[in-house]
């Protein structure tokens, strides 16, 4: 399995979704190795559902970065599926399509052995990987919604008014939570039924091999959830709270005038130095500005405030200053 992208969108998570309500339609209208389908598109579904459950998954504040990773651990599904389908590609239009021809007969009949031959390896990987992602996703989102009653749970007790607020909340929590143990509780049969298939494969090896694709797919997924929660940690903790929150940083220059500009458009020196010159360009100050004779410090001190005509930025969550120096004798 591969690592997660840095450039995950939720765009991602929606893909893998598609595809593979597109896998199940694929699977149900395939006419002639239907019966050969018919456990791994169970799987599927319930696959189908946990993505969908977290796709529909309500989480508090404190839980965004574990509900971010969560829907990256998600879409880990999407590698697994495009790597049957392109082993499969070939048999694609041959084994849902009725032969016109005695030698379009043949070539399907020819296909339909070939896939006898392949598909007890290819679907018995496929839903092993299946079965590893799907009980990844239905652990995690137990334990996030575990947490949210938690986390509901705490906010209850630190005010009696938020009791009443809360009610509905916990109550579609519970509902979710009972849902998702349903869901455990199928996925504990579809293990059931894994291994009962498993233990007809012929060889011990063989065994072997489908046990550790499914651990491996389980550990795997929980080693990206753990570091994508702490990526999301670490950017948001960088991030200035007008980012985080979209607000604007108020910027008040030497002169006294005042202007508004958001950091997500002015995010780079380069930019802000343009944006400088052009509001200087008319009044004094300008060459200072050209010359980049100016600091970007933290508040001063009373006794540094008077070496230095001061740019300010200001705002009630951050407050950093813009200095033009002025030489002293």
């Amino acid at each position: 399995m591969a690592a997660p992208a840095f450039g995950f969108s939720v765009g991602d998570f929606i893909a893998s979704i598609k595809l593979v309500k597109d896998l199940i339609k694929s699977l149900n209208d395939t006419a002639g190795a239907r019966p050969a389908y018919r456990r791994l598109i169970s799987d599927l579904f319930h696959l189908e559902d946990a993505l969908t459950n977290v796709r529909n998954l309500d989480v508090q504040p404190a839980q965004a970065a574990q509900k971010i990773a969560l829907e990256q651990v998600a879409s880990q599904c999407h590698e697994s599926i495009e790597t049957f389908l392109s082993k499969n590609a070939k048999f694609q239009a041959t084994l849902g399509v009725q032969a016109l021809s005695t030698a379009s007969r043949w070539r399907t009949n020819l296909h339909k052995i070939q896939w006898a031959l392949f598909k007890d390896d290819a679907v018995n990987e496929l839903r092993a990987e299946i079965t590893g992602h799907t009980t990844t996703i239905n652990m995690i989102l137990n334990a996030m919604q575990m947490a949210s009653m938690s986390l509901q749970d705490n906010s209850a007790k630190s005010s009696h008014q938020e009791v009443i607020g809360l009610r509905d909340s916990e109550n579609k929590t519970q509902a979710l939570v009972k849902k998702n143990h349903d869901l455990l509780n199928t996925q504990a049969d579809l293990i059931v039924t894994i291994s009962r298939t498993v233990t007809a494969i012929s060889t011990q090896q063989e065994v072997h091999d489908l046990q550790f694709i499914v651990h491996k797919v389980l550990e795997t997924n929980m080693r990206i959830f753990a570091m994508v929660v702490e990526m999301q940690k670490l950017l948001q903790s960088e991030l200035p709270p007008q980012v985080d929150r979209q607000q604007p940083v108020y910027f008040e220059d030497a002169l006294g005038r005042i202007a508004p500009f958001h950091v997500e458009f002015i995010c780079s020196f380069e930019a802000f130095q343009a944006v400088l010159e052009v509001r200087f360009r008319d009044v004094p100050g300008l060459r200072k500005v050209q010359n980049i004779d100016t600091l970007m410090l933290p508040w001063l001190s009373d006794g540094e405030r008077g070496q230095r005509r001061r740019f300010e930025v200001r705002n009630s969550m951050l407050q950093s200053t813009l200095s033009a120096v002025v030489p002293t004798n």
